[in-house]
């Protein structure tokens, strides 16, 4: 296959698969509001829908054999998604509210799961091992994410982890006004929720995966032709173009005021990328040994996971100036990989 042509396969497959996952983003976003879930279980839901290019890319190369893009695309993808989904959306908005308590429980849980998830794919841990770590953090923490405040009165917990965990589900509340504000903006204008909006869900899904599938097999033939190695290619380009809709879900979720969804949008993101785009496959595909830029970007996934958060803890959440750091470690980041 030519170079132009790859190219032009390659864009084509990208613009639908950016275009299907801002849709799929949208109608899980409307699904949750419409049955009147939690924020951090929507967040979930969100970032679920906007994770598919990622991780569907990152399954078929690694399936593929090609480990070091596969890789690639995960480790990007992270730290593009906290330094752009916090950072950028900061930047945008001016300023992005958060509760300490919420920030706390969805940026701990996403910086507990990179080091876990790192530390396996460095040969430190073995999956038995990680998989049992992370079933024992993720179980909980999954179910807390479901529970609205009043439900936790009713659980027999000792009362500072109940107050703790009633401070972080209750700064949802600022996030359901906010939703419950746009739900009447939009039956106003009569813009509802329809079967065929919940019935696109499918398709939209089945164009992700097809299009990440072609955008991976394609991609590699211009990367081969210019020198540049696979972890590059799926570090920056596959993983910088499928975070599109992730951000653009993101920008959305800032200028409306909604800092809780967002914070479990952008570390719950995250947190799917590692389980189900590295953790999973390497239970299936036995993998080579994770390159020198690999465990580099690992090291700066914890690295800004770790800004990001205490940033977040000082601030209550992310102002322009902090959104710029973190847009500034980005740029370290590709650097010191490219370098």
């Amino acid at each position: 296959m030519s170079t132009g042509l790859a190219l032009t396969f390659f864009g084509a497959s990208l613009l639908l698969n950016v275009l299907s996952s801002a849709v799929l983003a949208e109608r899980l976003d409307q699904v949750g509001e419409r049955f009147r879930f939690p924020p951090g279980l929507v967040g979930l839901m969100t970032a679920l829908g906007a994770d598919s290019p990622e991780i569907a890319s990152a399954i078929t190369a690694l399936v593929g054999g090609q480990h070091d893009l596969g890789r690639g695309v995960i480790f990007g993808s992270n730290v593009f998604n906290v330094a752009f989904l916090l950072g950028f959306s900061a930047l945008v908005a001016g300023r992005v509210t958060m509760g300490r308590a919420n920030l706390l429980l969805n940026g701990g849980m996403a910086l507990a799961v990179t080091l876990v998830v790192g530390a396996e794919a460095a040969g430190l841990l073995g999956p038995l091992g990680s998989g049992l770590v992370l079933a024992a953090l993720l179980l909980p923490y999954v179910a807390v994410s479901s529970l609205r405040p009043s439900t936790l009165t009713r659980l027999p917990l000792p009362r500072a982890i109940a107050g703790w965990l009633a401070a972080a589900l209750g700064s949802e509340k600022r996030d359901e006004d906010a939703a419950e504000r746009e739900g009447e903006a939009d039956a106003s204008t009569g813009r509802t929720m329809s079967a065929a909006d919940g019935l696109s869900i499918l398709p939209m899904l089945a164009v992700i995966v097809a299009t990440s599938v072609v955008m991976v097999k394609v991609v590699v033939v211009p990367g081969g032709r210019w020198h540049v190695s696979e972890i590059v290619v799926g570090t920056f380009v596959v993983a910088t173009l499928t975070g599109l809709p992730n951000l653009i879900a993101a920008v959305r979720l800032a200028a409306k005021g909604r800092g809780v969804t967002l914070s479990s949008e952008a570390f719950n993101s995250n947190t799917l990328n590692l389980l189900v785009g590295i953790y999973g496959p390497s239970l299936i595909v036995a993998g080579s040994p994770t390159s020198h830029q690999g465990l580099l970007s690992i090291a700066w996934l914890v690295a800004i996971t770790a800004a990001a958060l205490v940033l977040g803890l000082v601030r209550r959440g992310f102002g322009r100036w902090a959104g710029g750091a973190l847009v500034a470690v980005y740029a370290g980041f590709v650097l010191s990989v490219v370098l």
